[in-house]
């Protein structure tokens, strides 16, 4: 009985330590970049951010009647070629 409460403390010992650690790095991970983007910004960089007035996007890939489409599909579609989906 006092092995398993001794064991059971020991591995929430060990689990608060590693998510203690890992809030550490995320933390510090978290100033470098404002740190970045910031100094990034003064460069005339943009942070990556959605405008205020455009939805969000998932990258250069649109779902369209479910089929998936590439950025080079939709520019052969606009330019009229046709293509087998």
């Amino acid at each position: 009985m006092k092995f398993s409460l001794a064991l059971t403390g020991l591995i929430l010992a060990i689990g608060l330590a590693t998510g203690w650690l890992q809030r550490q790095k995320t933390t510090v991970l978290q100033e470098q970049r404002a740190d970045l983007v910031a100094e990034g910004r003064s460069l005339g960089i943009s942070d990556g951010s959605p405008s205020a007035g455009s939805p969000p996007t998932r990258g250069n890939w649109k779902r369209t009647s479910g089929r998936v489409v590439t950025p080079a599909r939709i520019s052969s579609d606009a330019a009229g070629s046709s293509s087998p989906p």
